[in-house]
Formats: C-alpha cells, sequence, structure tokens
C-alpha cells in the first residue's frame, strides 16, 4: 500500500485533464434524489440504477495510482480493478455477526470516498466498515466523518500506508514500531481487504527475494578488493542499483514491499535508495 494523494488532486478530471464538472454537475443531482428518497429502498433504488456514474472515474481514479490496485500495490492485466467505495453506500456492517446498517447512502457518488481495489479484495470487504471501540458514528445531517475513528487503513491518508509492513515470505504484517492500536488496524485490514490471499503472497515473495538478490550481489561487488575491481564490475554495480532504484519507484509494482527490503537490509546504501 502506497499512499495516493486523493484528497489534494483537485477531484475528477476528463481525458484532457481538465476538470471534469460535467460528472460533478451529475452527482451532485443524483445527490438531490438520494436527498428527497421517501426511505432507504428508493435510496438504494436510485444508488443501484446509477452504478455507472461512479464507474466513469475509473481512469481517473486509477492513473493516481498508475494503474495498480490502491491497498496491494498489484497490477492485473487481465482483471478489472474496481472502483470501491471506501464507506459503503448502502449497507454497513460493524463487525462480523453484527446485524447491518443503513450505509453511507449520501457518500456513494462522494469522489472523495472511492477508492481503486482488486475484485479479491473488494469482494471479500463488501458492506464491513469497522470503527473502533471508541469511536463516534456519523450520519446524515449529524456527525461528519471526521468525528470516526475508522479500523480499516486508507491509502489516502498519509500516515496509514506507513504502518504496513512486509517480510520475506511475502505477508503483510505491522510495522516494527506500530503501537497496539496500529496493529489492530492492520491485522483488520489484512484480514478484511484480503491481503494475504496466496497468490498476492507469492507475487510480493518474488519481488521481495528480486530485491534482496540485487542487494547481496552490490554488497559482494562493493567488497571486492580495488585492484581487482575493474570498470565492468563497476558498470555491473550501478546497473544493479540502478534496478534496486526502478523497484521502489511509484509506478513499479509492489513498490512498497521493495522499499521495506531495503530499509530492512541495515545498509546505508540500500537505506538511501529506500527514502529517495
Amino acid at each position: 500500500m502506497r499512499h495516493i494523494a486523493l484528497l489534494t488532486s483537485g477531484g475528477p478530471k476528463d481525458k484532457n485533464g481538465n476538470s471534469d464538472i460535467a460528472w460533478v454537475t451529475e452527482a451532485e443531482n443524483i445527490l438531490k434524489q438520494l436527498e428527497a428518497a421517501p426511505d432507504k429502498a428508493a435510496r438504494d433504488a436510485i444508488i443501484d440504477g446509477n452504478d455507472e456514474v461512479w464507474k466513469k472515474l475509473r481512469s481517473w481514479l486509477l492513473s493516481l495510482s498508475h494503474d495498480k490496485c490502491w491497498y496491494s500495490e498489484a497490477r492485473d492485466v487481465f482483471s478489472v480493478l474496481e472502483v470501491e467505495h471506501y464507506r459503503p453506500k448502502t449497507w454497513v456492517k460493524r463487525k462480523p455477526k453484527a446485524v447491518q446498517k443503513d450505509g453511507y447512502w449520501w457518500l456513494a457518488f462522494d469522489w472523495s470516498n472511492y477508492r481503486m481495489c482488486g475484485k479479491m479484495g473488494n469482494a471479500k470487504k463488501g458492506v464491513f466498515f469497522p470503527l473502533s471501540a471508541a469511536s463516534l458514528e456519523c450520519t446524515y445531517g449529524g456527525l461528519s466523518i471526521e468525528n470516526e475513528i475508522p479500523l480499516l487503513l486508507d491509502p489516502v491518508v498519509p500516515g496509514d500506508p506507513k504502518l504496513l509492513s512486509f517480510n520475506e515470505d511475502g505477508a503483510a504484517v505491522p510495522h516494527n514500531d506500530a503501537n497496539f492500536f496500529d496493529r489492530l488496524r492492520v491485522e483488520e485490514t489484512v484480514n478484511r481487504l484480503n491481503l494475504d490471499y496466496g497468490r498476492l503472497k507469492k507475487a510480493r515473495q518474488r519481488i521481495w527475494n528480486r530485491c534482496w538478490q540485487l542487494i547481496e550481489d552490490c554488497r559482494e561487488l562493493s567488497l571486492t578488493s580495488p585492484e581487482s575491481f575493474g570498470p565492468g564490475d563497476n558498470v555491473k554495480l550501478q546497473e544493479k542499483k540502478a534496478e534496486l532504484e526502478r523497484m521502489v519507484q511509484d509506478d513499479a509494482e509492489f513498490s512498497a514491499v521493495a522499499k521495506i527490503c531495503l530499509l530492512k537490509s541495515n545498509i546505508r546504501w540500500a537505506m538511501s535508495i529506500a527514502c529517495r
């Protein structure tokens, strides 16, 4: 998971990079319909009947993450990444065995509530949106979402992705310095978003192994005696470091995994690549 600058993006853009006024106007009109609806059934019908509206923003949302899932950083060209509502739109469930409540219907057409998510994660999350035991709950016309303390990590909140780390097996784990509450949030997110799905872990493990092998190759080349270290060796060293630099770029698949691997090496030059 890497931070996505959604909230500072300036809102939806059309294919020419200009503000998508037409989409915003359409969304505002639908919200007015929702506000005037007599009951939940009517609201749900309006939402379900306009599901193509948020799908129109798919290309723009993907451009913010270099065509990657905002949660897993996976780029699957054979599957459709879905526009997911961070706060569920029609129903919401706080705990696995809890009764479903009315969802955040007023955010159904609010672009700031959209995230791009792989189908495996979105399907498992469903209407689940847990809050801290100490959290207040927002309502339409009442408390705002700023009063809530979500347990699910949010890729658009700068500090949240930093709580998620990885190990050599490709598993998603809490950051070493995470406190009890942050660990709880990571565990809830990994479980609910299916971030330890088997194929996903294997893909992360391949990135970790490649990154670690490059680090070891560079370390061995650096330890070569000056008498034996020739121009060809220097070319190899720089090429391997350049590959590591590419692996941590925002547009690289699983770049967060490569970054964590570099940091955990405790080698100064490797850690500096991760922090660029």
